[in-house]
């Protein structure tokens, strides 16, 4: 398993739906290009912000992967969790379809627990 990963610096350790279309959109793209994508697995990294540039991090993410069977799974490490998921081209166009909805002014935006998007949102008024 190759050691690339995508990397996410929040206090919370969730994998948004957002985190899920930008990794699954990198598999569309991969197989577009006519990479063999049937063995491919993406891992979101959801780690503290104060591990931000922390080789160490790194390295334990790369080695909790790597030490394990390939399989869609969940790892909690010190600051981070791991999300491993198999690509799967129908389930990455059905989100990434789901994501350019809202972009393309198809669908409104729908409720959030994420609390930092509130913070920026013109609608925070009328939501809660």
């Amino acid at each position: 398993m190759r050691d690339e990963f995508s990397y996410k610096f929040s206090r919370s350790n969730v994998a948004y739906p957002s985190y899920l279309v930008q990794a699954q959109t990198y598999g569309v793209l991969l197989e577009n290009m006519g990479f063999d994508t049937s063995r491919l697995f993406y891992a979101i990294v959801v780690a503290d912000p104060k591990t931000k540039g922390n080789r160490e991090l790194r390295q334990n993410v790369v080695h909790t992967v790597n030490s394990r069977d390939p399989r869609e799974a969940t790892y909690s490490i010190d600051d981070a969790k791991i999300y491993l998921c198999r690509f799967n081209r129908v389930s990455a166009e059905k989100n990434l379809e789901w994501a350019l909805e809202f972009w393309r002014s198809s669908r409104e935006a729908g409720l959030t627990s994420n609390q930092n998007k509130c913070a920026r949102c013109e609608y925070q008024g009328e939501c809660h």
